[in-house]
């Protein structure tokens, strides 16, 4: 059973949890494991790609990097800023 947002799951460390996330949205998931495991976390970047975004996407963020860039600062950072996540 998946945890809520924003809640610490039951027996949750850094030790035993791994974070995978898009290269453009590693900075906001270090802030975020960060928050919840009060640890800092391994981030790895050496991940490569031609191209990160999907046109076919149903979340229209992550078609191009101009709808996650409106996204990102106008919509999801403030968002866990107001929420104390970041």
């Amino acid at each position: 059973m998946g945890q809520r947002s924003g809640e610490k799951p039951q027996n949750a460390s850094a030790a035993n949890s791994i974070v995978v996330a898009h290269p453009e949205h590693i900075q906001r998931c270090f802030f975020l494991t960060r928050e919840i495991f009060q640890t800092i976390p391994a981030v790895s970047t050496g991940i490569a790609s031609k191209s990160w975004f999907d046109e076919g996407s149903v979340q229209r963020w992550t078609r191009n990097k101009w709808y996650w860039l409106f996204y990102e600062l106008f919509l999801a950072r403030p968002h866990h800023r107001l929420k104390g996540w970041m």
